[in-house]
């Protein structure tokens, strides 16, 4: 992964009071919020796995270090404000290829 992008995603996640967790009217809101964040990033590839400090998001085997976080609803609320503004692909380090190979097939 280029420095460039791993400053950007450090740079996206690091203010969590911008990201909506603050001023609830009640635990009932605060849980729908949490809710529909779990919803949004169930559909990512990997997931979220406790690890000794908090949690951090899998990908293929590839624990994505900039997601760590103490509790799950913050690493998830993290990974989803990356992906929200860079796109799966570049937040998970993925690179989809359009299936044609290099190598010659031979007859």
């Amino acid at each position: 992964m280029s420095n460039e992008l791993k400053e950007l995603k450090e740079m996206i996640i690091r203010d969590d009071k911008n990201w909506g967790d603050w001023g609830h009217e009640s635990e009932e809101s605060q849980r729908d919020y949490e809710q529909q964040i779990a919803d949004r990033v169930f559909a990512y590839p990997g997931c979220a796995v406790e690890r000794w400090g908090g949690w951090v998001w899998r990908v293929n085997g590839q624990q994505q270090e900039w997601s760590k976080r103490q509790t799950r609803h913050q690493c998830e609320r993290a990974v989803y404000e990356v992906v929200e503004r860079l796109g799966i692909e570049e937040a998970f380090d993925l690179y989809v290829t359009d299936g044609e190979d290099d190598a010659e097939v031979q007859p």
